[in-house]
């Protein structure tokens, strides 16, 4: 019979690992960032063009998923070997969430 303490979830540990900063940046940054994003956007664009989900949800879950990413890449942003990097991340990570509160703060006033 199986030891069951030896047969545990990675997803999780990675997770965790990924949110306290314990990754490298390149991995967060292209991995997370930008191909999950990219594959949330598409699932959740189906979803909703589908009728399976609706626009306000699938809103929630890419923003619950962009808090993810952003905190993540700026937690991981100097494990890299040329600090210029983890300074660029966390630009990028400044700059994303400064556009999305003028995005939604303009969609709101807009009715």
């Amino acid at each position: 019979m199986p030891d069951n303490r030896k047969i545990r979830p990675r997803l999780p540990k990675l997770v965790m690992r990924i949110w306290h900063g314990g990754e490298r940046l390149w991995k967060v940054y292209w991995l997370v960032g930008i191909l999950g994003g990219w594959a949330l956007a598409t699932l959740i664009g189906s979803l909703i063009r589908g009728g399976f989900l609706t626009a306000f949800l699938g809103a929630g879950l890419a923003v619950i998923y962009a808090v993810f990413t952003g905190v993540a890449i700026w937690r991981c942003a100097f494990n890299v070997r040329r600090p210029i990097w983890g300074y660029a991340a966390r630009t990028i990570v400044l700059v994303s969430a400064i556009y999305f509160v003028v995005a939604m703060a303009r969609a709101v006033m807009s009715g």
